[in-house]
């Protein structure tokens, strides 16, 4: 079973993998095998002074001293081929880490110029097509080669040139350039700033139609996938704000959704055009560049928090490198030079050394989550090294910006980890649940038992007072009855010559019931002792004298009253019959423990009797002593011989030996 689920979820992740290939090469991250669009990467090449003019840069971006470029739709390119040289596109210049801004630069126009043929249109509407455009605004111009026409400009992009830097450049060209097979040549114009970087990348041309759906395609990878995955973030960070409010224990879940915003206004730049006056415009590159040091910093520490890593001076000094690295590049004072490019190495340098202490620490600690969260770091910097690579003009202007998707692999992870926690948290309380489950079954059992221990308790109150109860009628109605009878009978010398025994041994018999419902049944030593309060009247008369070796005995929790009183009674017997028969002089009662026994021995110095032959005289005695020592559990054992005594002796289980209900 484990098996086949472990191949359904490789299934699954192979239909993932397949769509999302399918979708790459749908919005042409992988272009297709035949394609109608004609890249032209062979040029020619002129830079064109722009006259006398200067610029003065801008206080934090060299850039804005492109605001005060010249309209360029009234400059055609150079007529003089000899001024025009071989050249392959793409072409830039890197861009130094510093600029100092105290300086005027000069303004040059940049043409790149390429003959293309009509037939690549496929007699239909043309277009050109250029990725990405770093500089001043850009012009575009073109004419047939036929009759030795004049340029006609085909588009002037300054009112959006402040996007060229990330957006396609898609340029139509006229209808009737597609008709009877001629050629046409195209030159492309960028102003440029001396001293500071420029790129262009290799020129599309061909039908319209297939150039608007590149178009498109360009268009989603750099505007609406950023945008897409901004909101998806903010969603996910708001959730988990709302986590972290809820679950006190999780306070890392506020890092994630600060980091979400920070997120979100790095990613501005992408898919928001920026202001097209020059303050406004150096605070915003100021907002979107100053966040990339936050969401650094953020990123990192939320990690170590996932991962319970106590790394108080290192969460310190990122919070502090990211609150300098805002202030001090404020367009709030003038800047002797401009630092974008040293921001952003900053930025990279201290992510790498962050991001491989965490990927060391992922390394050694056991947790899946860390593990995860340290690789898309590490994935996350190296997409940073790789963008500050095209931002400074190191790489070719035709890569794309990937940092924008590196959030794309935080936020999946993250997921992940929710995910994870809440998977977790359902095993956690299923298990607190059977852990409950178990102790209310325990708790109901034990207030079962002590349900049945104060039912027991409430029962032998209630067996108690009875017994008071019937103690105090006896004694006070029969008792006090039999007492005035006996006064009576004692007072007549006409009285009967048994009658006075006959009452003595009634009351004998009432005061053995009262001693076995008084609250002693457990005491055998309790027991002992009244019985030789009772008889010891009895054996003075006949002249007997009783030696009492009782030592201290260990209750008998299964004596209650009814076992109580056939003990009395089969003790009774026992004396009754040495006063009536035995005519001792000596009787020794004995009592101690042994072997988890209780072992009670009655012997007398009397005639005895033979014990194979039972004595007319104790008629059913010895058999009622028997039954009643049967009904207690208890073993009797009788030693006797002619002018030889009696001996006696009762052995009484410590334990429950389980004996019948005794008749009272």
């Amino acid at each position: 079973m484990h098996r086949w689920r472990k191949l359904i979820r490789r299934s699954w992740a192979f239909v993932f993998i397949a769509v999302g290939l399918a979708s790459l090469w749908l919005y042409g991250v992988f272009p297709a095998a035949e394609s109608p669009i004609q890249l032209q990467t062979q040029v020619q090449h002129t830079v064109q002074p722009l006259g006398p003019r200067q610029a003065t840069l801008g206080l934090h971006l060299p850039e804005s001293a492109s605001f005060d470029l010249p309209r360029l739709d009234e400059i055609p390119p150079p007529p003089d081929d000899s001024l025009w040289a071989p050249a392959v596109l793409p072409d830039g210049q890197a861009r130094p880490p510093l600029l100092r801004n105290d300086q005027m630069r000069e303004l040059t126009l940049r043409w790149y110029r390429f003959d293309a043929d009509a037939a690549v249109l496929q007699h239909g509407p043309g277009a050109v097509g250029i990725e990405r455009i770093v500089g001043g605004p850009a012009v575009v111009w073109g004419r047939p080669l036929s009759a030795n026409a004049p340029w006609q400009l085909l588009h002037d992009n300054r009112p959006a040139w402040l996007t060229q830097w990330n957006r396609p450049l898609l340029v139509h060209l006229p209808a009737e350039w597609s008709q009877g097979g001629a050629k046409f040549q195209i030159a492309v114009g960028v102003s440029t700033l001396s001293g500071i970087n420029f790129g262009i990348t290799p020129v599309r041309v061909g039908p319209a139609s297939a150039l608007e759906w590149w178009h498109r395609k360009a268009m989603f990878w750099r505007t609406t996938a950023p945008l897409l995955i901004s909101v998806c973030a903010l969603l996910l960070g708001g959730f988990s704000v709302t986590l972290g409010r809820s679950i006190t224990s999780q306070k890392s879940f506020y890092l994630f959704g600060i980091f979400t915003l920070a997120w979100a206004v790095r990613n501005l730049h992408y898919y928001v055009s920026p202001p097209d006056t020059r303050l406004a415009y150096e605070w915003f590159w100021w907002l979107t560049n100053a966040s990339l040091s936050w969401v650094m910093a953020l990123s990192q520490i939320f990690t170590l928090r996932v991962a319970q890593l106590s790394w108080p001076l290192t969460e310190r000094c990122l919070l502090l490198f990211a609150a300098a690295i805002t202030v001090l590049t404020m367009p709030a004072w003038p800047l002797l030079a401009e630092v974008m490019v040293l921001q952003h190495l900053l930025n990279m340098v201290v992510a790498l050394m962050v991001c491989t202490m965490t990927v060391w620490s992922a390394y050694r600690v056991k947790n899946t989550e860390f593990r995860w969260l340290a690789f898309t770091l590490l994935l996350g910097t190296v997409f940073g090294v790789h963008d500050w690579l095209l931002v400074s003009g190191r790489l070719p202007p035709d890569h794309i910006y990937l940092l924008p998707f590196g959030c794309m692999f935080l936020v999946i992870v993250f997921q992940n980890f929710l995910a994870a926690q809440h998977v977790r948290a359902l095993r956690a309380l299923g298990t607190a649940n059977e852990q409950q489950q178990i102790l209310l079954e325990a708790q109901r059992k034990e207030l079962d038992q002590q349900h049945r221990l104060l039912t027991a308790i409430a029962s032998e109150k209630a067996i108690a007072d009875e017994r008071k109860r019937l103690m105090r009628d006896m004694h006070d109605g029969l008792g006090a009855s039999l007492l005035s009878s006996m006064a009576i009978v004692q007072s007549d010398p006409n009285a009967p010559d048994g009658l006075v025994q006959s009452i003595s041994d009634c009351m004998n018999e009432l005061r053995s019931v009262i001693d076995s419902l008084e609250p002693s049944e457990e005491d055998v030593g309790s027991i002992l002792g009244k019985l030789r309060h009772r008889i010891g009247p009895s054996l003075e008369l006949a002249g007997t004298e009783m030696h009492w070796q009782v030592e201290e005995l260990p209750p008998l929790p299964w004596l209650n009253a009814s076992h109580t009183l056939l003990l009395m009674r089969l003790l009774q017997e026992m004396f009754g019959n040495i006063i009536k028969y035995a005519r001792a002089r000596h009787v020794t009662l004995s009592a101690h423990a042994h072997d988890g026994q209780i072992v009670l021995q009655v012997q007398d110095d009397g005639v005895g009797f033979d014990a194979s032959v039972t004595p007319p005289a104790s008629g059913r005695g010895l058999g009622n002593m028997r039954d009643r020592a049967q009904a207690l559990g208890a073993m009797l054992e009788l030693h006797t011989a002619p002018g030889q005594g009696v001996h006696w002796l009762l052995h009484l289980p410590l334990s429950n030996p389980n004996p019948e209900t005794a008749s009272l």
